[in-house]
């Protein structure tokens, strides 16, 4: 395709619908499967309930579209094919032992999380990445309120920590293509050059490697064009890596 056809594609794309005319649906938001366990062990269950600890971990995930699976203690590839899940994290949060010759205020709670994460796409399983959380003052705490308890003292410290290192770079889909061009779900990271890598097609299966060059964009979306290898398809996945977990 020539360039001066290739501009025109893209313009037709981005353009806002005429009045009286028939607007393209609008896509659905940004949707990144992601199969998420998040449990609370023994030694915490004083500080820390199940409810709150999920909503941190959803929260910190940063994805529109998420499978709760508290049962599972570590991401299972069959759960992950069941999804259609890109990923499949297990959260743990864990009490810390007090080590002797170790800071320690006794008016405070100390945890650990464990995050595991599986590669639903490819099977990879990460090495564990292990936080320590310190808890704000116990004294916060009221009696016959656990949820509000947990919050009081984990919430912000929690959120601290865990935001230090994001999950996922951004992720979005593919949600027309029209002559070649694909419009995409826009993000900030998205610009005028910016190179886009297939990640998987709409059922999270994997998809053979290529990229997309955005040329474009205007409001919620890019207009990318496949530059290499491949031809992209309405509801695949593409980020700005292949693989767009953030390892430490």
């Amino acid at each position: 395709m020539r360039p001066l056809c290739v501009l025109a594609a893209a313009a037709v794309l981005l353009a806002p619908a005429r009045p009286g005319g028939t607007a393209t649906p609008a896509p659905a938001p940004p949707v990144v499967p992601v199969v998420i366990s998040a449990t609370v062990a023994a030694s915490a269950a004083r500080v820390m309930t199940a409810a709150v600890w999920r909503r941190i971990v959803v929260q910190y995930v940063g994805v529109r579209s998420v499978v709760i699976d508290d049962d599972v203690e570590e991401p299972d590839e069959a759960r992950c094919r069941e999804a259609h899940g890109l990923y499949a994290l297990n959260a743990r949060f864990e009490g810390a032992p007090w080590l002797p010759g170790l800071a320690h205020d006794p008016t405070r709670a100390y945890a650990l999380v464990r995050l595991v994460v599986r590669n639903c796409v490819t099977g990879t399983l990460f090495a564990p990445r292990v936080i320590t959380v310190d808890g704000d003052p116990l004294a916060a705490r009221r009696a016959g309120d656990p949820d509000g308890n947990a919050e009081r003292l984990w919430e912000r410290s929690a959120r601290a920590e865990l935001g230090r290192g994001p999950l996922l770079e951004p992720v979005a889909r593919v949600v027309s293509v029209r002559h070649g061009i694909a419009l995409v779900e826009r993000n900030a990271s998205f610009s005028r050059g910016t190179v886009l890598h297939a990640i998987a097609d709409a059922q999270g299966r994997a998809r053979p490697p290529f990229e997309l060059t955005v040329i474009g964009a205007r409001g919620r979306f890019v207009a990318a064009r496949a530059s290499s290898g491949g031809e992209p398809h309405a509801g695949d996945y593409v980020g700005l890596s292949p693989d767009p977990l953030i390892t430490p």
